[in-house]
């Protein structure tokens, strides 16, 4: 499946009124031909006044999704969102600590997910439209 930020978009509300009882505020949605990850979340943290900002979510655009890998792939990164916006839990969030492990088993049981803690090259798979040239010279694969 080839995604768009109109559908991650959608997704974001669906799994946030699923999964998060819509607790997460919107954030900013970007897709990005990314190599290296599948997902990405990141944030800026203001430590004076302990506040937030600049949060985003970025997918990748240069793999074939399937409904699955991509709810996956999306609620994993809502994880990391909701650890810092909802908990306060900065360093937790971002090196997949303890705190993002339990929430992710959790999911995975309660939701019959399969939400991955580290990027298994193999759970989702190039589009053929995506150059291969690039993984070879950057040895990702």
């Amino acid at each position: 499946m080839k995604i768009n930020k109109a559908l991650i978009k959608e997704k974001f509300n669906e799994y946030n009124k699923l999964y998060f009882n819509s607790e997460l505020p919107k954030c900013e949605i970007r897709i990005k031909s990314a190599y290296r990850y599948y997902g990405l979340f990141k944030c800026k943290f203001d430590e004076k006044y302990k506040k937030v900002t600049c949060k985003s979510i970025t997918i990748s655009d240069l793999y074939d999704y399937t409904e699955e890998t991509l709810a996956n792939i999306l609620i994993h990164e809502m994880i990391h969102y909701y650890l810092v916006q909802k908990r306060k839990l900065f360093k937790d969030s971002f090196n997949h600590g303890p705190e993002f492990q339990k929430m992710a088993k959790e999911f995975n049981e309660k939701y019959d997910l399969n939400i991955q803690i580290k990027q298994d090259s193999n759970y989702v798979k190039l589009l053929p439209t995506a150059s291969k040239f690039l993984f070879t010279i950057l040895n990702i694969f």
